[in-house]
């Protein structure tokens, strides 16, 4: 059986996760973050690019890119 969302994984580490009866409140709500919110992730060998809202992130050894995309302009070069 696999570990609930919120329990340790057999690995011994904790996920960041709601507990379910939470996950079913907030998933569907509105005003939930969750649904307000886009957030996608990319990693890749080098680093991990995210998308949350309208700021697109790349961290790598180099550090921490981050910016604010307020025009189409910034939406189409990012």
């Amino acid at each position: 059986m696999s570990p609930a969302l919120g329990s340790p994984a057999r690995s011994g580490r904790h996920f960041l996760a709601p507990e379910p009866a939470e996950h079913r409140r907030l998933s569907p709500s509105p005003d939930s973050g969750f649904v307000r919110t886009l957030q996608v992730q990319l990693r890749d060998a080098k680093g991990v690019d995210t998308l949350r809202g309208r700021v697109p992130r790349r961290i790598d050894a180099g550090g921490t890119d981050e910016r604010i995309n307020d025009t189409v302009a910034e939406w189409t070069t990012s």
